[in-house]
């Protein structure tokens, strides 16, 4: 069923990425409320939720980069990929990184051929 949830914490994230959450494509979404880039990244996000079938198989966990900077930097480090915004991070069901990219790589068709279904 997809799902789309606003983190601000470490201990949020954990949760939801921890072995017994992980049954589904986890898509993390990281953005600045200040950033015209972010803003259309968002935007394509959304549209591509809302297009999406209800019992897709995806959950998408925003993280706002200027308000929660440490949760931000927590998932940089635990994946060891550099920090951008907006950047996009797609972890498997088996919790890897399957895909990452930011700015304009990301787009509707790359959400569409990341997804399991």
């Amino acid at each position: 069923m997809k799902e789309l949830i606003e983190i601000n914490t470490l201990e949020e994230f954990e949760e939801n990425i921890s072995d017994s959450q992980i049954t589904t494509n986890t898509v993390i979404f990281k953005y600045s409320p200040y950033c015209t880039i972010s803003f259309v990244a968002d935007n394509v996000i959304k549209l591509w939720f809302k297009r999406m079938e209800d019992d897709t198989d995806v959950r998408i966990l925003k993280v706002n980069v200027i308000s929660a900077r440490p949760l931000s930097n927590g998932i940089a480090e635990k994946y060891k990929i550099r920090h951008e915004s907006p950047q996009l991070i797609w972890l498997n069901k088996s919790g890897e990184v399957k895909w990452q990219g930011s700015h304009h790589r990301i787009t509707e068709e790359i959400l569409n051929s990341n997804l399991e279904v």
